[in-house]
This record gives C-alpha cells, sequence and structure tokens, in this order.
C-alpha cells in the first residue's frame, strides 16, 4: 500500500500545475506528461494487488471494480486519461480472476468462489460497469467532452462498459436457477422463469436509461427481444403447451413487457429497427398462440382427425382475422406500422393458410367422438376459418399491394381454391356416409363419388355462365363453359365406363338438363364496349329516312 501510495503521490507531483489551466469550463485539455501517466496508473495497479496479501483472489476481485471506479471518478474531474485506463484494466482483471477461479461463476451448483454466492461477483461486476459506463457518459455529454472528444468521451467506450456489464448479468441470475432446478428436473419451468428475469432487465434497463438520458444504455436494451425469441423457441417444441408450469404467468408477462417497451424505446429505435422489432413481437406472439391451440385442442380428437387440423389453423386463421379487422388497424402498436404488420406480420400467415387450404383438404375429416356433419365438422370450421381471414386480409391491405398481384391470377387461385374445395367436401360426405374408403384408388373407382363430382362441378359451372351473363363478364361465363367441358369430357372417359350403374343415368340425366337450361337462358354475354376517350364526339348515328 505505501508504495502505491508512493507511485501515486509521484504522478501526482505536476497535476496541479497541469490541470489548473485547463480548470476552467472554456478551458484546454491538460497536456500531461507521460511519467503523470505511468506513475497515476502503476500506483493504482500496486494499490489493487496490494490486497492479494490479505485477501484470497476471488475476494480481492470484488474490490477492484471499486477501485476502478474511484479511479475513474477521479479521471474524469482531473481529465486525466491514464486514470481511466486502470479503471478499465481493473475490471478486465477482475473479470479474468473470477473466470478463472474454481468453481466458475457459471457452476452455481457447487456454491462461489472462496465460500461466496456465486452470483455475488457478476453482481459486483456489473454494478461497476454500469457506473463506470454512466460516468463516461457524464464526461463525454459536457460541454469540455463534446469540445475535445477524447478517447474515453466518445460512445465507444461506453458501448464497451454497457456490453461487459449485460456480459456479466447473465452470469448473475441464470447459473443459480438453472443449480435450484436441476435438482428437481423442471427444465421446461426454467424456461419460464428466465423468460420473466429478461422481462424485468429490460424494463430495469430501460427505466435506467431513461432516467439518465443514457443513449447508449437505451440502444441496448432493445436487444432484449433476442432472448426472448431463443426461450419461445425452446417452449414452442417442448411437449407441454407454453401456458404449462409457469407459462401460464410468464409469456403475458413477456407479452405485456414488449408493448412497453415499444413505447418506452421509441427514441432510441431507427426505423427500419423498429419495424424489425414490432413484427419480432407479433411473430413471437403467434408462435406461441399456435402452439397453445395445436396442444389443447389436440387432446380433444386422435391424432391425424379433424381436431388436429382444427388446433393447427384456428390460431393464425383468428389472429389474422383480428389483424385485419378495421378496429385493430386503427390502434397502437398496429396503427405505427400498418403496413408492416398487414404484409410482413400477416403475409406469412396468409401464404401458410393458403397452402394448407390445399394439403388439409385431403385429410378425411374424421371428427370423432362427434359424428360427421357436413360444413359443421372441425376440419371443414377450419377450412372456412382459413378461407374467411384470407379474405378479410386481402380486403385490409393497401391498394398498392394488391395491385402487385395481376387480377386474372387472383381470379384464377381463388376459383381453383374454391374448386377444390367444393369438391373435397363432397368426397367426404361420400366418404363418411356411402362408406366409400378414404383412399384414391377408391374414390376414384366409386361410381357413386364420381357421379356426385360430376354433378357437383356441373352445377358450378352453370352457375357461373349464369353470373357472367347476368353481369356480363366474359371470364366468369367462360370459365363456367369450360368446367362444363370438363364434365362433359369425364362423363365419356370415366362414367360411360360404368355400364348399367344407376350413378351414371343419374349424372347424365342432370348434366344434360343444366345445359339445357344454361344454353336457353344464358348464352355468352357480348364483350363490353370499349369506354370512349374524354372529349371524343359519339359516332355519327344513321337514319333511314
Amino acid at each position: 500500500v505505501a508504495l502505491g501510495a508512493a507511485l501515486l503521490a509521484t504522478g501526482t507531483l505536476g497535476l496541479r500545475a497541469t490541470w489548473r489551466p485547463g480548470a476552467q469550463e472554456d478551458g484546454p485539455e491538460p497536456a500531461w506528461s507521460l511519467a503523470s501517466k505511468v506513475g497515476l496508473a502503476c500506483g493504482v495497479a500496486v494499490m489493487a494487488a496490494s490486497l492479494l496479501f490479505v485477501l484470497p483472489p476471488a475476494r480481492a476481485a470484488l474490490a477492484w471494480p471499486w477501485l476502478g471506479v474511484a479511479a475513474l471518478l477521479a479521471g474524469a474531474r482531473l481529465r486525466h486519461p491514464a486514470l481511466a485506463l486502470a479503471a478499465m484494466g481493473l475490471q478486465a482483471a477482475a473479470g479474468l480472476v473470477l473466470l478463472a477461479s474454481v468453481p466458475p461463476p457459471w457452476d452455481a451448483s457447487a456454491g462461489g468462489p472462496a465460500g461466496l454466492p456465486s452470483w455475488l461477483g457478476p453482481l459486483m461486476l456489473t454494478l461497476a460497469g454500469l457506473l463506470s459506463g454512466d460516468r463516461l457518459r457524464r464526461a463525454g455529454a459536457s460541454p469540455r467532452g463534446l469540445r475535445h472528444r477524447a478517447w474515453w468521451h466518445g460512445p465507444q467506450a461506453q458501448w464497451a462498459a454497457v456490453l461487459w456489464s449485460t456480459a456479466w448479468w447473465c452470469l448473475t441470475l441464470p447459473p443459480v436457477i438453472q443449480a435450484s432446478l436441476a435438482p428437481m428436473e423442471t427444465t421446461p419451468l426454467e424456461l419460464d422463469v428466465l423468460a420473466l428475469w429478461v422481462a424485468a432487465s429490460g424494463l430495469a434497463a430501460t427505466a435506467v436509461a431513461r432516467r439518465r438520458d443514457w443513449a447508449v444504455l437505451g440502444k441496448a436494451s432493445l436487444g432484449t427481444m433476442v432472448p426472448w425469441v431463443v426461450l419461445a423457441m425452446g417452449v414452442i417444441v417442448r411437449p407441454d403447451a407454453p401456458s404449462a408450469h409457469l407459462g401460464w404467468l410468464a409469456w403475458p408477462v413477456v407479452i405485456a413487457t414488449h408493448l412497453a417497451l415499444l413505447r418506452l424505446q421509441a427514441g432510441w429505435r431507427p426505423p427500419a429497427l423498429a419495424t424489425v422489432q414490432h413484427v419480432l413481437g407479433f411473430w413471437l406472439f403467434a408462435a406461441l398462440a399456435m402452439r397453445e391451440a395445436v396442444v389443447r385442442l389436440g387432446e380433444l380428437g386422435a391424432p391425424g382427425s379433424g381436431w388436429t387440423e382444427l388446433a393447427c389453423m384456428a390460431a393464425p386463421a383468428l389472429l389474422l382475422a383480428a389483424l385485419s379487422h378495421p378496429a385493430v388497424l386503427r390502434r397502437w402498436p398496429v396503427a405505427e406500422r400498418r403496413e408492416a404488420y398487414l404484409a410482413a406480420g400477416g403475409g406469412p400467415l396468409a401464404f401458410g393458410l393458403a397452402l394448407w387450404l390445399w394439403s388439409g383438404n385431403t385429410a378425411a375429416g374424421d371428427s370423432a367422438p362427434l359424428p360427421y356433419l357436413p360444413l359443421l365438422n372441425p376440419l371443414e370450421i377450419a377450412l372456412g376459418l382459413a378461407l374467411g381471414a384470407i379474405a378479410l386480409w386481402m380486403r385490409a391491405l393497401p391498394a398498392a399491394k394488391r395491385a402487385q398481384v395481376p387480377p386474372a391470377l387472383a381470379r384464377a387461385v381463388a376459383g381453383a381454391t374454391g374448386l377444390a374445395l367444393v369438391s373435397g367436401l363432397v368426397l367426404r360426405a361420400c366418404h363418411h356416409y356411402a362408406g366409400v374408403p378414404w383412399d384414391g384408388t377408391a374414390l376414384w373407382a366409386s361410381t357413386l363419388a364420381q357421379a356426385a363430382l360430376s354433378v357437383t362441378w356441373a352445377a358450378i359451372g352453370v352457375g357461373l355462365m349464369l353470373l357472367g351473363h347476368r353481369r356480363v363478364q366474359r371470364d366468369a361465363w367462360v370459365a363456367g363453359a369450360a368446367l362444363l367441358a370438363v364434365v362433359v369430357l369425364k362423363l365419356f372417359l370415366v362414367e360411360l365406363a360404368n355400364h348399367g350403374s344407376l350413378e351414371r343415368i343419374v349424372s347424365f340425366i342432370v348434366v344434360g338438363a343444366l345445359m339445357l337450361v344454361v344454353g336457353y337462358f344464358a348464352p355468352m354475354p357480348p364483350r363490353r364496349a370499349e369506354p370512349a376517350p374524354s372529349g371524343a364526339s359519339p359516332p355519327p348515328s344513321t337514319q333511314v329516312e
């Protein structure tokens, strides 16, 4: 200690004469001599090392960060970079000693080094690092710091202090949680507790940043979403529902905290990052809701039944429909990033629902323990929810986004999807009520299923032709006529092979009658007249005298 004090005294011999000219607020930056820098740095190092004579290294390392904070306070007062560098060196030395200690700080099950609690060392480094970073912020934000911009006045030094503190904060409580829950084999509970810990940490960092007007800490708190996403992935892949164990409390708190941070962190987010944060939060909620619905609704029926399909699609369909509702679109946070929520948030949901409309339509739709009812079974309820949600989402999209899809392509995809859904409904009715096996070969060979499809397609074709004739829409009329042509071709290639079957006779009679009706009531509509250009005079009328 005496040697360290002597070195500090040697380094301070010329401090007064050098510091006095720049003591005023508008004074020049002091030009410290090399001897002063070396003397002060060595004095701080020797005083820190002197603690090793009376304390074990792990205990001495707990005092070094605070000695570094005192050196930094003096260095900021004197505007001496050697003291700031010495403070950072003491922080690093304390961290290295703790990492090299036995047991290491992340092994909370064995207790901390030197008989101390395992969380004490990381907590000391966290607090000392934050205090140092805040003092660097004050030094850099002062008029003198803004004018001279020394290396330790810039944001880089603050970022180093914040990241250092964050790293040690991650070793404070998580190892204790893991060590406490490991004997009980409650790993799922660990994920929920960690989610609450991240929420509390994010709120605390944001509150400190707002209180101290600390932009660097505020920007660092934007990373709270990253551990949430990682923990949510662990919750989704576990066999239990997200609400199991402590999830019923943890994840609602996470969602509420995310919404609070969206407001509190608004001043630190660039616009691009704000969009990412909004969309990630939406997807976090969507993934948890989908997993919850899959687990809870999947328990109602056997695997592979219509209940499983309803479980998979109920949550995304309802979420997409809610997102597209005008009342939701007018409220925060959706109103703040409306296009991002609809396009980046709802777009993948809509695309996934559209793919599922085709894949889910191939299921048999077993609704045990309930009896099968057309349109009122779990599978077809899910199909209806998905179809309605996509329609609401398309209507809510901005006109510029809708215009990017060619109208003809959109009508073709919608028509093909609708025809496939109706065909699946007919085939499922044949399967459940007529005992036709739910197999591609059996359905193809069934005269009843083929006749039902022919009659259904013919009715749809006639309806399209009547609609096209009434509204003078040649596209709809042509689509209906094409479908009727397919039905006629199917009658001759498929049904005609089933000689003498009643279903073949009925399908021929019904399709023929429908064609007679459409031929009489709905001939091809004329083309719509091209609109005349503005200012053009109408063509002269010819009159016969």
